[in-house]
C-alpha cells in the first residue's frame, strides 16, 4: 500500500509540479542582488549583462525543465520505492536507497540524469558566480547529491608522492532551491594502497579512522590546514623557474593521513572553494545549520564509500570549530543513537585545538592568561577584569538563554551579537596595555612569541598562490573560482552564534562512549590554553570530579631523547583529555607537526595520550 500511495503522489507532482516549477522560477529570479554590509542590507541593481544573462539562464530553465518532464516518469517509481525504503527499512536498505539509480540512464538519457542530479548545471550561471564550472567527463557522481574526481596533479607539481587515492568533490545541500555546494578533499590512509609494500590485511582496513578536519574562522578555509598544517602535502616553491607553475608540493612526513584517512571540508557554504549563488539566503548563521549541513555530507561520503562506513569516525578542528566540532559531533551521536540518516556513523571521538567552546568562561580567562605569560601586570589586568567582566558575563548569560528568561530567535542573535561586541572590550583592552608595555608593538594574537606578519599575523601567501595556479584549479575541478583563506562574509553573518555555550553537548557523548581531546598550544592568545582548560575542569559529567582533581603529567614524545611536548591531563579511563603543547601557538599542527602527529595517534587508537600504550 505504502509503495502505491508514493507512486500515486509522485505520479501528481509529475503531470502539475514540472509546469508549476516554472511559475515558480519566474517568482523566484528577482532583479535584484541583496548583501548584507555592516550597516545593513543592501540592494544591488544588476547591470545589463547581467540581465541579459539572466534572461538566457531563464529560457534555458524553461527548456530543460519541459525536457525533463518525460523523463521524470522514469524515476516515479523508484523515488516511490526509495522513499518506503526510507520510511520503514533499515539503514542497510536506507544506504543501498540512496545510490542514484544508474541503471535508468543510458544513451540520451545520460544529458537529463546530469540535470537531475546536478552533473550538469548551467556553465553561464557558474562563470558569473567564479564557481566551480567544471562539469565534464572528469566527474563521478557517486551519489545523487556528491560528486568527485580523482585529484591529479601534474608530475611536475606533485613528484615522487605515494600513490594513493586523492580526491576533490562537491557536496550539494537541499536546504535551498538555489545552486549551493560545499567542497570536499578526501585522502586516503598513507598505509594503504601503492602497492604490496602498503596494503594492510582486510581484517585491519575497517579499524583504519576517518578523520574529518575543520578549519574555524568562521569563514576560513580548511584548504589552510590540508597544505599548511596536517595534510599530506606542504608547498614549497618550484625549483624549476622556467615553468608556469611556481609553486609545487612535497610529501609531508607528518600529515594525519599516516594515521586515518583524512577528510576536509570547506563549510559553512562559501568558504574557501565551496560555493552559493545566493550568499544572501545560503550562508549558515548558526550551528544548527552548520551541524545539519555537514551531518548530510557526511551520510552522503560514506554512501559512496560503503568500505568505510563501519570505520571509526572522530570530529576534529581547531579555532572556531571549539563550535563547530561539538554541534556537528553532537549531530551524529544523537542520529546514531536514534537510527537516523542513511548510514550509522561509527563516531568514536572528537577533537578541539585552541578552540572558542564556552565563551563565557573563555574570556573571563584573558587576563589571568595575560598575567600569567607577563605581557600584563597582576594590576592591570585586575583593572581591565573589574571594567568589563561583570557585564560581560550577563551579556553572555543572555545569549544563552541562562537568565531565567527566554527570548525569540531574532532577539537572542541581537543579544548574541552585543555580547561579543561587548566583550571584546576585555582582550582589546589587554592587548592595548601589552603593546604599551612593549613600546607600542603589538601582541601577535595567534602567537606571542613572535612578531604579527600579514593579515592573520602569518603568511600564507604561497598557499593563495598554489592553489589559485590553473593546474591546481583543474586537479581540485573548481573551475576560476578564486580561493581566499577566509570569507569574513560568512564570518559576518556567524556572528550571533559566537557567544554561544556548546560546552553543554558534550557530556552526554562522554557518557556514551565518544572520547573527547582539547589541545590548545601554551602560546596561542586568542584561544589560549588558560580558558580552556577552565571550561573542561568545571564541566559537570561523571567523571568531571576526577578530571578537575587531576594533575598534570608530562606528554612525553620519544622517552629515550629525554623529548617532552608538552602536558596532559587525562581521565583513568581515557575518556577526555587536556593537552598543553609546548612551544606552539594557535595553530599546533603547524607549529609542532611530529607533536600533534603522536597525539592524535595516540588518541585514535584508545592509548594513554601522555605517555604512549595503554
Amino acid at each position: 500500500m505504502c509503495e502505491i500511495f508514493f507512486f500515486l503522489r509522485g505520479l501528481i507532482f509529475v503531470t502539475i509540479g514540472g509546469p508549476a516549477s516554472l511559475l515558480l522560477f519566474k517568482i523566484k529570479i528577482s532583479p535584484k542582488i541583496h548583501v548584507f554590509s555592516p550597516k545593513g542590507r543592501v540592494e544591488l541593481s544588476l547591470s545589463p549583462l547581467q540581465k541579459k544573462k539572466k534572461k538566457e539562464n531563464m529560457k534555458r530553465i524553461e527548456s530543460e525543465s519541459f525536457a525533463s518532464v518525460r523523463f521524470l516518469f522514469l524515476v516515479v517509481a523508484v523515488v516511490a520505492t526509495t522513499t518506503s525504503a526510507f520510511l520503514f527499512g533499515s539503514a542497510e536498505a536506507r544506504r543501498a536507497a540512496a545510490l542514484p539509480p544508474r541503471s535508468l540512464f543510458t544513451g540520451d538519457d545520460e544529458e537529463k540524469r546530469g540535470l537531475i542530479f546536478g552533473k550538469k548545471n548551467t556553465v553561464e550561471e557558474e562563470e558569473e558566480e567564479s564557481s566551480a564550472a567544471d562539469y565534464d567527463d572528469v566527474w563521478t557522481q557517486k551519489t545523487s547529491r556528491l560528486r568527485e574526481k580523482e585529484m591529479r596533479f601534474p608530475e611536475g607539481v606533485l613528484k615522487s608522492a605515494t600513490p594513493l587515492e586523492r580526491a576533490a568533490g562537491y557536496f550539494k545541500l537541499n536546504r535551498t532551491t538555489r545552486d549551493a555546494h560545499m567542497f570536499y578533499m578526501f585522502f586516503e590512509h598513507r598505509g594503504t594502497g601503492g602497492g604490496e609494500e602498503h596494503k594492510e590485511e582486510e581484517e585491519d582496513a575497517t579499524k583504519i579512522p576517518v578523520v574529518l578536519w575543520m578549519t574555524g574562522g568562521p569563514g576560513c578555509s580548511s584548504e589552510l590546514a590540508a597544505f599548511a598544517e596536517n595534510g599530506p602535502f606542504e608547498v614549497v616553491e618550484n625549483e624549476d623557474k622556467s615553468s608556469e607553475d611556481k609553486y609545487v608540493l612535497r610529501e609531508s612526513s607528518y600529515g594525519w593521513d599516516t594515521i586515518s584517512h583524512l577528510l576536509y571540508v570547506d563549510q559553512p557554504v562559501n568558504t574557501g572553494f565551496s560555493w552559493t549563488s545566493d550568499p544572501d539566503d545560503d550562508e549558515a548563521r548558526d550551528e544548527e545549520t552548520v551541524s545539519n549541513d555537514v551531518f548530510e555530507f557526511l551520510q552522503d561520503f560514506f554512501l559512496s564509500r560503503p568500505e568505510l562506513a563501519d570505520n571509526p569516525l572522530f570530529i576534529t578542528g581547531e579555532s572556531y570549530a571549539g563550535h563547530y566540532v561539538p554541534a556537528v559531533s553532537y549531530k551524529a551521536f544523537v542520529a546514531s543513537k536514534n537510527d537516523e540518516g542513511s548510514v550509522n556513523l561509527n563516531l568514536k571521538g572528537f577533537a578541539i585545538g585552541n578552540g572558542l567552546t564556552d565563551p563565557e568562561i573563555q574570556y573571563a580567562a584573558y587576563a589571568k592568561y595575560s598575567v600569567g605569560i607577563g605581557i600584563v601586570t597582576a594590576e592591570q589586568g585586575d583593572e581591565v577584569n573589574a571594567k568589563y567582566l561583570a557585564t560581560c558575563e550577563k551579556k553572555a548569560k543572555k545569549c544563552n538563554n541562562e537568565n531565567g528568561k527566554r527570548y525569540s530567535n531574532a532577539t537572542l542573535s541581537k543579544k548574541c551579537i552585543e555580547a561579543v561586541e561587548y566583550c571584546q572590550n576585555i582582550p582589546n583592552a589587554l592587548l592595548e596595555i601589552a603593546a604599551q608595555n612593549k613600546g607600542g608593538k603589538p601582541i601577535n594574537v595567534y602567537d606571542v612569541r613572535k612578531e604579527c606578519v600579514g593579515d592573520l599575523c602569518y603568511d600564507f601567501s604561497p598557499i593563495g598562490k598554489f592553489l589559485n595556479q590553473k593546474s591546481t584549479r583543474e586537479a581540485l575541478g573548481v573551475g576560476n573560482r578564486k580561493w581566499e583563506t577566509c570569507n569574513m562574509e560568512v564570518h559576518e553573518k556567524m556572528m550571533g552564534d559566537w557567544m554561544r555555550d556548546y560546552e553543554p553537548l558534550i557530556p552526554e557523548m562522554l557518557e556514551n562512549g565518544v572520547r573527547g581531546m582539547i589541545y590548545a598550544g601554551e602560546s596561542d592568545f586568542i584561544c589560549n590554553f588558560a580558558g580552556n582548560l577552565d571550561w573542561t575542569r568545571k564541566m559537570k559529567w561523571s567523571g568531571g570530579e576526577e578530571f578537575a582533581k587531576k594533575f598534570s603529567s608530562p606528554f612525553v614524545i620519544d622517552k629515550e631523547k629525554g623529548w617532552t611536548g608538552g602536558e596532559v591531563i587525562q581521565n583513568d579511563d581515557k575518556r577526555f583529555s587536556f593537552v598543553k603543547v609546548s612551544q606552539a601557538g594557535h595553530m599546533v599542527p603547524l607549529d609542532q607537526p611530529r607533536v600533534a602527529q603522536e597525539m592524535l595517534r595516540r588518541f585514535v587508537n584508545d592509548e594513554n595520550v601522555a605517555t604512549g600504550g595503554e
